[in-house]
């Protein structure tokens, strides 16, 4: 039997990606029971985000029934508190960088009276959520990227809507009934732990948690990579390059009355940009963009980057002072 630890990120969402790709992929949403055996993301990795106070008013926002909760009803501001005479000069100035951290009171409050918490970019902040989306990114060639919903028993958090990218709804804990609207096809189903939706960027979607229990789930949306970008990317590349080589900078200053020498540099640059444009191998567009996505998916990793091409120069290079 095949170690489940050994199956890609996709074969953990779908089984069969092979399957996936040719008839649901961008075609129709789809529903895996249970295919989850180890979960991505637990209550406890949420409560230690809070406790950490890594959070900052970007990263969360509190919705109910499809409306924004101010965000002054749920962050507190550090230049708020303490003493009068303390809430001047630095702390002011602190305030303006941190943004406001959560008030886990109130925003425990708003849940309980039946608010929605959407905790935005969670792939940054977990790791196993982002690892898994580095693999998925890499498996698919389009970055995807990660946010959590959680809401309260028997609360619906937006109001049916499509997402302008394809998406993944991993069920983490407690069940959410959902109404699905592809076209002229509608369908309820209830979404149990280890469930996994797809939804196509055209699905009409909404959910419901359960009465019995909080519910959260992930989204991981796939920002997928349109041809016009991938051309306009390399083209752009290459005029980079061909106008470094034949000196053409700026346009002439004076061209609109004297157009000869503007007209003769673009005819240049043209000329040259489709003989390269047609000697390019497709192989190498294609690995260059799929460069870009392992090199954006290492971002973190910026000491360690540097110091992987770096040689060593002696055995005192990690002493200490």
């Amino acid at each position: 039997m095949r170690n489940l630890d050994d199956r890609s990120a996709l074969q953990r969402l779908v089984k069969d990606p092979e399957l996936f790709l040719a008839e649901v992929w961008g075609q129709r949403s789809a529903h895996y029971a249970g295919i989850i055996d180890r979960p991505l993301v637990q209550i406890a990795d949420l409560d230690a985000l809070f406790a950490t106070s890594l959070l900052r008013v970007q990263h969360f926002r509190l919705v109910r029934e499809g409306r924004s909760i101010p965000p002054s009803d749920y962050i507190r501001t550090p230049g708020s508190q303490g003493p009068p005479e303390l809430v001047t000069g630095a702390a002011t100035i602190f305030q303006q960088f941190t943004e406001g951290t959560p008030d886990t009171a109130r925003i425990t409050d708003l849940i309980c009276s039946g608010a929605t918490l959407i905790m935005q970019g969670m792939h940054r902040f977990l790791p196993t959520l982002g690892s898994f989306c580095e693999s998925l990114t890499q498996e698919l060639g389009h970055v995807c990227q990660a946010n959590i919903y959680v809401t309260p028993p028997g609360e619906q958090g937006l109001t049916p809507h499509t997402d302008p990218h394809n998406a993944f709804v991993v069920q983490a804990f407690g069940s959410k009934q959902w109404l699905l609207r592809d076209g002229d096809s509608e369908s309820e189903l209830t979404v149990h732990p280890g469930d996994v939706l797809y939804l196509t960027k055209d699905t009409v979607h909404s959910a419901r948690s359960t009465a019995d229990h909080i519910s959260g789930h992930i989204t991981i949306g796939v920002r997928a990579t349109s041809w016009n970008t991938l051309v306009k990317t390399h083209t752009a590349a290459l005029i980079d390059e061909l106008a470094g080589q034949i000196g053409a900078g700026d346009l002439p200053a004076g061209w609109p009355s004297t157009p000869e020498r503007a007209d003769q540099q673009l005819a240049q640059l043209l000329t040259r940009l489709s003989q390269m444009l047609a000697t390019t191998e497709t192989s190498q567009v294609m690995d260059q963009h799929l460069d870009t996505l392992r090199r954006r998916g290492n971002r973190a990793a910026v000491i360690g980057s540097i110091h992987s091409h770096t040689s060593p120069r002696s055995n005192h290079d990690d002493d200490m002072g």
